[in-house]
């Protein structure tokens, strides 16, 4: 794949926002093309996670509900919150 400013992905990258359970690791070809191509950031979800986490100067966003990012300054607005525990609560 070419070089991205932004990557979107259904899963996070190896080793970052990953869970105990082999259903939420991270995936490592995504891990591989931060190392080699270095986007701006990297936007996930799967792992029902609200966090940021730097890695190799990309940005990597796990978002659990919605949230809006400005692409030129970085800043992340959280519009709503969902987390692990309400997503997998079943009536």
């Amino acid at each position: 794949m070419k070089k991205v400013d932004i990557v979107l992905s259904h899963n996070s990258p190896f080793k970052i926002h990953d869970y105990d359970d082999i259903a939420h690791y991270g995936f490592m070809p995504l891990k591989n093309y931060i190392k080699k191509h270095n986007p701006k950031y990297c936007i996930h979800g799967h792992q029902y996670i609200n966090k940021e986490t730097n890695f190799l100067g990309t940005k990597v966003i796990g978002i659990c509900g919605a949230s809006i990012l400005d692409v030129d300054s970085g800043n992340l607005e959280r519009i709503f919150l969902l987390d692990r525990q309400a997503v997998h609560t079943r009536d």
